[in-house]
């Protein structure tokens, strides 16, 4: 009886051992998973940020791009060549509106849709160059955000990598309860069974 006993405390004790072991090594896995997940989503943003901002070359992208920059341009240099225009040619107030010719008054007009459509060409000249020049300035800004944003993200990676090191480390220890428990347990059986062997030994008679 006690032999069964010694070898059940024994089995036991390593059985406790081995299980603490192996649900250290289950909850390791789960970590190094988890970890690998958040590895994949930060690669998958960087990706696609850097896919999107590299739309921006796409030539056709590109074109609608320069067309929209030259267009604002347009907009902005006719406004200011306008004013300019206005400023030049200045305005007849109600004293002197009656002291001109009507003659001078349809010219004055004349020359004012003349230099209204010779603004409109100069402003679309200008917008060629300028309209190029403020697309590099959108993309250098888009570069630099996009490049801010995948050093934050791969920042964010790192830390996320050795802080998931760390838990798969502790993790991968078995709980030291268990073990302490089943080393006891096991101890226990080995010395009983010693002590049982020692007292069912037969004494030698002389």
């Amino acid at each position: 009886m006690c032999d069964a006993v010694s070898a059940g405390m024994m089995i036991a004790g390593t059985a406790m051992q081995y299980k603490a072991q192996q649900d250290a090594a289950k909850r390791a896995d789960k970590r190094i998973a988890y970890g690998e997940g958040l590895n994949d989503k930060y690669n998958n943003q960087i990706i696609d940020t850097t896919a999107a901002n590299s739309e921006q070359y796409n030539p056709q992208t590109r074109q609608q791009n320069i067309g929209k920059s030259q267009e604002a341009a347009v907009v902005s240099l006719r406004d200011y060549l306008d004013k300019a225009r206005d400023a030049g040619m200045g305005k007849n107030t109600d004293t002197t509106q009656g002291r001109v010719s009507e003659t001078y008054t349809t010219d004055r007009a004349k020359r004012a849709i003349d230099t209204a459509n010779k603004a409109d060409v100069v402003a679309r000249l200008m917008a060629k160059i300028r309209g190029v020049s403020d697309l590099q300035t959108d993309e250098a800004i888009n570069n630099t955000g996009a490049a801010s944003k995948v050093g934050t993200l791969a920042n964010n990676r790192g830390n996320m990598a050795r802080a998931n090191g760390i838990d798969v480390a502790q993790s991968a220890n078995p709980n030291p309860g268990m073990m302490l428990a089943g080393s006891m347990m096991s101890g226990y059986g080995v010395g009983n069974a010693v002590n049982n062997s020692r007292t069912q030994t037969p004494k030698k008679t002389g």
